[in-house]
């Protein structure tokens, strides 16, 4: 299941978000997908540095990337799902 880790370092785990809607939401926004080596995706708000969302230093440490905003954790199956 994914995780939503928000920025202010709250995570959420073995969430749903089934559907684009609730992917948006979950991240305030248009999503962005970013591919990590380890198969997985990590879905960010795709204007989060225009609209100056801080860093998530939770998602940082998680993911090694340099991440704004909310962010979602989902795995490859997950992010085929409709």
């Amino acid at each position: 299941m994914a995780t939503q880790i928000k920025k202010d370092g709250t995570r959420v785990e073995n969430c749903e978000y089934r559907g684009l809607k609730a992917k948006q939401e979950a991240v305030g926004g248009y999503i962005e997908p970013v591919y990590l080596q380890d198969g997985r995706i990590v879905l960010v708000n795709e204007e989060g540095l225009l609209e100056g969302l801080p860093v998530n230093e939770e998602a940082f440490n998680e993911t090694n990337c340099m991440l704004m905003g909310d962010v979602l954790i989902l795995s490859q199956e997950e992010w085929n799902e409709e």
